[in-house]
Order: structure tokens, then C-alpha cells, then sequence
């Protein structure tokens, strides 16, 4: 990531960068020593080290890749490059550090990360409920209990901190991600999806 800006801004991207290579859990005596800058001039920019994380998880929303725009209304095309988008995510530190939050500081995960995810849960059930009127998306699942359980398997995954050494993002996509999303496609959804894969493989 570019570090630009202010040095409270620098100082803040350094602080995420730790975070998320050593986890929550890195105290502040370890933040000060390890970024060669005082306690004193931390606690005048930071009341303590929740003020701090929360200004990180502002900072790590701000930078969280989204899907590029689609010129055109289809959903496989939108769902396809959600499914890529993803796995982006998964290749970095960004889904351990929200998991590390809702495990040891989940005050501050209920109130910036879970609103994400809620966020992203709405917007995917709009995306699917266009596909059942499309006729690529199934009409007999529970979506809702889907798209849960899909968020929670993604944390999971990105729980397993050596996924980006022992596996390509395309090994991910195809062995993990694009069966799930088969599961709830028609068989109409399916060749569209086949379709999608193609012409981006092809690029």
C-alpha cells in the first residue's frame, strides 16, 4: 500500500502493517519499539490501543478492493468478478486481521466490520435476486443462509495463514470459490458462468 499523507497517517499504515503481520494481539510497548516512535507521542495521537485499531480498520475499509463496474446488466458477468474480487481479499492479511478483531476485540468488530458485511450481504442478495429473474440463479435455496455461511467459510479460509503459499489465486478461485457459487446456479447459470471464465482466461 502507498504510504501517503500526514505522519499520523503514515504512522497509522505502519501500525496496520504490523497488525495484520503479527496479529492483534501486538501490544503497544512492541508497536513503539518495533516503529522506533515513543509511547509518549502515541498516547497524544491515540487515547489507547482500541482508538488506534479502530483508526487502522478505517484506514484498511478505505483501501478494500471492490468490483470493478460492468457495462452491461449481466449478473453472471457481476458475480463472476465478485467471486475474483474475493479472492483477492483472501490472498493478503486484510480477512486474518477482521478475523483476529472478531476474536479478541469484538466491541470494535460489531461496530465497523460487521455493518461491512451486512452491507455486502444486501447488495449480493439484490445481485441474486436479479439472477432468479434472469434464470441463472436457483428459486428453491435459502440465499439468505447461503450468502452466512459463504462470509463465514471465506473467513475461515483466509484463517489459514500459509493459503497464499501453497496455492495461485486461480487454484482458490476454481477449488474453492467457483464450486460454491455453482451450487446455486441453473444450469443456464452454469454455462453462463463457463462462459465468463472462458473469456476472462482468454484476456
Amino acid at each position: 500500500m502507498a504510504r501517503k499523507g500526514t505522519a499520523k497517517d503514515v504512522f497509522i499504515q505502519r501500525a496496520l502493517d504490523l497488525f495484520m503481520k503479527n496479529g492483534v494481539r501486538t501490544t503497544m510497548d512492541e508497536i513503539s519499539r518495533k516503529l522506533k516512535i515513543s509511547k509518549r507521542t502515541i498516547y497524544e495521537q491515540f487515547d489507547d490501543k482500541t482508538d488506534l485499531l479502530r483508526a487502522c480498520v478505517e484506514l484498511l475499509i478505505s483501501n478494500i478492493p471492490t468490483a470493478p463496474e460492468t457495462k452491461d446488466d449481466n449478473v453472471m458477468t457481476k458475480l463472476y468478478t465478485l467471486a475474483r474480487v474475493h479472492v483477492m481479499g483472501l490472498l493478503d492479511r486484510r480477512s486474518v486481521f477482521t478475523k483476529d478483531l472478531e476474536t479478541y476485540y469484538p466491541d470494535l468488530y460489531q461496530e465497523m466490520v460487521a455493518p461491512l458485511f451486512d452491507k455486502r450481504a444486501k447488495d449480493m442478495m439484490v445481485l441474486f435476486n436479479v439472477g432468479i429473474e434472469q434464470g441463472v440463479v436457483r428459486d428453491d435455496m435459502d440465499l439468505e443462509m447461503h450468502l452466512h455461511y459463504l462470509y463465514k467459510f471465506f473467513l475461515y479460509v483466509a484463517s489459514e495463514n500459509n493459503l497464499h503459499k501453497q496455492h495461485t489465486q486461480n487454484e482458490i478461485l476454481r477449488n474453492l470459490i467457483l464450486p460454491l457459487l455453482r451450487g446455486i446456479l441453473t444450469e443456464k447459470g452454469i454455462r453462463e458462468l463457463e462462459d465468463e471464465i472462458s473469456a476472462f482466461e482468454k484476456k
